[in-house]
């Protein structure tokens, strides 16, 4: 079992996490390989993809099926030979994202530097140049906060992960 810190959270995961370095941490999050259940596998049968509620986000594509569960669990079937490195980007990437939208909290898609105590979120589509601005603004002596993806809480003062 892995154990990563990020974004706030614990993480324990069966599935190494590729680029992170691992953290002895309180288990928030659990990351596990196992079963779709049933009713799932009947609405994949019948042309569905993804699916939403409030407990419960799952949805499949060519590397597997992911569910999330509860805010605290990530369970993975991995499909057509899936390597690890894949699965673990989908379970980074949309899978803690929908876990945080399940704990009420937000990804942002950007770039992030602290100003002055704040912080700047450079945000943009694919290729705009938000990783570019934020590496001027670090050699300008600005504190570089993250790339890529941040989680916001809606707090008073917006606490960022």
């Amino acid at each position: 079992m892995y154990q990563y810190f990020i974004y706030g959270l614990g993480i324990h995961s069966e599935i190494k996490l590729y680029n992170l370095e691992e953290t002895p941490s309180m288990p928030d999050v659990l990351v596990h390989y196992g079963s779709i259940p049933e009713d799932i596998i009947e609405k994949t049968k019948r042309g569905h993809v993804s699916s939403m509620s409030q407990t419960r986000v799952w949805f499949q594509n060519d590397a597997g099926h992911f569910i999330i569960l509860n805010g605290n669990e990530i369970m993975v079937q991995p499909l057509n030979n899936a390597d690890e490195k894949t699965l673990a980007s989908f379970v980074l990437g949309w899978g803690l994202s929908f876990l945080f939208q399940m704990r009420n909290a937000s990804a942002i898609h950007c770039s992030a530097i602290e100003v002055a105590d704040q912080a700047v979120l450079v945000s943009g589509v694919s290729g705009a140049g938000k990783s570019t601005v934020a590496l001027s603004l670090l050699d300008a002596g600005y504190r570089y906060l993250a790339d890529d993806i941040i989680m916001v809480e809606p707090t008073p003062d917006m606490l960022i992960h």
